[in-house]
């Protein structure tokens, strides 16, 4: 299992907009792979510093998602790029694998 983690700035004022784009995003983005679970917040610390945190099965997945969030072009979530501080080039993402609740070790990378 994996959590891809995109983040970015936003424009505070824009908030409104922004949450509603990551509703569409969502559903955007479950019409074209399986999702486990999708989560979207705003820092408490850093009003304006969004976070989205993406679940999914297996590495292609990850990649994939890591992929589309941070396209120049033709990725998902577009309709956010107005309000992203610094434009579209400005999105960061992370992919991390989670832990096994039993062991505790990483689970292994399904791509080798």
């Amino acid at each position: 299992m994996y959590i891809v983690f995109v983040e970015y700035a936003v424009d505070k004022q824009a908030m409104d907009e922004v949450s509603q784009a990551l509703c569409i995003l969502r559903e955007e983005m479950k019409d074209q792979i399986p999702i486990a679970s999708y989560h979207g917040g705003e820092s408490c610390d850093q009003p304006g510093l969004i976070v989205e945190m993406i679940q999914v099965l297996t590495w292609e997945q990850a990649n994939l998602v890591k992929r589309m969030r941070t396209a120049l072009e033709h990725g998902w979530g577009h309709a956010m790029d107005p309000w992203i501080k610094g434009g579209r080039g400005k999105v960061r993402s992370w992919i991390f694998r989670l832990f096994d609740d039993r062991s505790l070790s990483a689970s292994p990378r399904q791509d080798v």
